[in-house]
C-alpha cells in the first residue's frame, strides 16, 4: 500500500510512504502521527509524533537504532531493553550540561542529572577492584 503527495491540479508529486506487504512502514518525509495538536500539521522535521512511541518485537527486544552520516559508514547507536522485572523510566536532564567533562548521574526513581566525573588515581582504580 502506497501515498503520494498530489500537487494542485492532481499532478502526483511521487510516493511519501509504502506499507509492505510484511508490514514494514517506510517514510519518504515529512509523515505527521497525531491528532488535536492545535495547528501543527505541517511538520518540520521527516516523522513528526505526537504522544508516546512505543517500540516493541516478538521474542527479543524492541530497539532504537541510529545510523551514522551516510558518508562516514553503516555503523548504527543501539538501546534496547534487557529482561526485567518491572518498567523503568528514565527522566532526561532539563538543561544541557554546564560544563564539559560531566557525565550523567541517576537516582534510583530514574531521574537523570549532569554531575562532575569522579577523579581516579590508579590508587583508586586498584583500591576499587579490590587490589592486585
Amino acid at each position: 500500500m502506497s501515498w503520494y503527495t498530489i500537487a494542485t491540479g492532481g499532478v502526483s508529486m511521487g510516493e511519501r510512504m509504502r506499507i509492505t506487504g510484511g508490514g514494514s512502514l517506510a517514510v519518504a518525509a515529512g509523515l505527521f502521527v497525531g491528532g488535536g495538536v492545535g495547528g501543527l500539521a505541517d511538520p518540520t522535521s521527516a516523522i513528526h509524533l505526537v504522544g508516546d512511541l512505543r517500540i516493541d518485537n516478538t521474542g527479543t527486544a524492541g530497539k532504537a537504532l541510529w545510523r551514522e552520516p551516510s558518508g562516514s559508514g553503516s555503523n548504527v547507536t543501539t538501546i534496547a531493553a534487557g529482561a526485567q522485572g518491572g518498567d523503568i523510566n528514565y527522566t532526561w536532564p532539563l538543561a544541557a550540561p554546564s560544563q564539559s567533562g560531566q557525565v550523567l548521574a541517576a537516582t534510583t526513581a530514574g531521574a537523570w542529572s549532569w554531575a562532575s566525573a569522579p577523579a581516579y588515581s590508579a590508587a583508586n582504580a586498584i583500591h576499587e577492584m579490590g587490589g592486585i
